[in-house]
């Protein structure tokens, strides 16, 4: 069986929560351009884009 030595193990305690927050943040950053990219097609195109359907 593997095990990690006590250093090994404090640094991965320490990487972890950092990791994590920076996985979140590239997250929320990605919904925010979709949700501005969303947006601004709807701008763009405004109530014209019901006659593009037909």
């Amino acid at each position: 069986m593997l095990t990690m030595p006590n250093d090994l193990k404090k640094n991965n305690d320490l990487v972890a929560p950092a990791t994590r927050r920076r996985s979140v943040a590239i997250a929320l950053l990605l919904v925010a351009m979709v949700v501005m990219f969303y947006a601004a097609t709807i701008v763009r195109f405004g109530g014209a884009i019901a006659n593009y359907a037909n």
